[in-house]
């Protein structure tokens, strides 16, 4: 689906798996995490930081989840909530620059000097492929 291009797969999953932090794993959460790891998908995350505040009957939990492939990317909570139990994550991915291409420029002046230096008077192809 994501062809050539690096897939990034983030999103409030709502899954509770060991493997980010929870203390059990469940049915669909385990397929989750099953899924990333036969895909060889990479979780960024910080289990120091979870993703949502608990509140006085729960404790703070990580459902919010960056999953990556071939890419480098850092995930960083900024702990603010804005209302919501959910903190605004911020997901930087390095861009590589591709090289930048190279056009080779004609200079048509040059050309039509050299042109008429070699007494070409009429366009010629034959002339010019013999030479």
């Amino acid at each position: 689906m994501a062809g050539d291009n690096p897939p990034i797969v983030a999103g409030d999953f709502n899954a509770r798996s060991t493997d980010w932090g929870y203390l059990r794993s469940e049915g669909k959460d385990t397929k989750l995490a099953e899924s990333a790891n036969a895909l060889d998908l990479q979780l960024i995350k910080n289990l120091a930081l979870p993703s949502r505040r608990g509140n006085s009957v729960q404790r703070d939990t990580m459902p919010d989840l960056t999953f990556t492939k071939n890419v480098r990317a850092t995930w960083d909570n900024l702990a603010e909530v804005l209302g919501s139990d959910h903190c605004i994550l911020e997901i930087t991915v390095e861009n590589e620059a591709k090289a930048p291409r190279k056009f080779k420029i004609t200079d048509w002046d040059q050309f039509r000097k050299i042109r008429e230096q070699k007494g070409y008077t009429e366009l010629s192809y034959e002339a010019l492929l013999n030479e």
